[in-house]
């Protein structure tokens, strides 16, 4: 290979590498953004759930079973929690109801 035909090749090396530079910039930007959405609206759906959860709802569940990643595991502790909180709070109000029927029973006698 002659020196022309080696710096002819050196020449066309940067006309190559910058469209493809380009084009990879462009698709991971892309991947980012379409990405970084996807994970906003699971955080956004996490705190949805929260503000019913603390509305009151105790009924609200989050998880997702497409997702086994961080955030679908805090979302599941998330149920997790909500479904013993609403547990304790039924035990409560069942005891409340039968510690008061018991207190009314004795009294109407």
């Amino acid at each position: 290979m002659s020196i022309d035909e080696t710096n002819d090749v050196l020449n066309l090396i940067p006309s190559i590498v910058w469209p493809i530079g380009i084009l990879l910039v462009i698709t991971i930007l892309i991947g980012g953004i379409l990405f970084g959405s996807f994970q906003q609206k699971r955080l956004a759906r996490i705190s949805h759930g929260l503000k019913q959860i603390a509305g009151g709802n105790l009924s609200v569940r989050m998880a997702s079973k497409n997702q086994r990643d961080d955030i679908d595991e805090l979302m599941t502790h998330l149920d997790s929690t909500t479904e013993t909180l609403d547990r304790s709070i039924t035990q409560i109000k069942h005891n409340a109801q039968h510690f008061a029927h018991e207190l009314r029973t004795p009294m109407t006698h």
